[in-house]
């Protein structure tokens, strides 16, 4: 959880208020699994530094209010890795940035796969 204002989180998280880039290094270095972030705000910052493996968006057919771009700088290169069906009404689209391959994530070692997911 990145965050200036919290005192404290659950037992499952880990609590970032400063250096956000040497934190998620560390978590990306000793972690096996996935990493799931939220917020077009530090998906932007975490992208721009490259530590980003996969975008996940989810599209649900129901627009309400308004909200943050997830792009609000310029949109990143992105390729289209996969793309599924969820339920009756959601579809996932996944992408990776132009500058790593698509690779299998961990399930079963390796680095985690930083992933950022929009709830659209």
């Amino acid at each position: 959880v990145v965050s200036r204002s919290l005192g404290s989180v659950g037992p499952n998280a880990t609590l970032i208020q400063d250096d956000v880039e040497t934190v998620v290094r560390g978590l990306k270095a000793r972690l096996a699994g996935e990493i799931d972030i939220a917020g077009p705000d530090l998906a932007r910052s975490l992208g721009d530094l490259g530590l980003i493996d996969e975008y996940r968006l989810y599209f649900h057919p129901v627009v309400l209010g308004g909200g943050t771009p997830f792009f609000a700088s310029p949109r990143p290169r992105l390729h289209l890795v996969a793309s599924d069906r969820i339920g009756a009404d959601v579809i996932r689209l996944s992408y990776v940035p132009a500058w790593s391959r698509p690779t299998p994530g961990p399930p079963g070692g390796g680095q985690p796969r930083l992933q950022y997911f929009d709830g659209t």
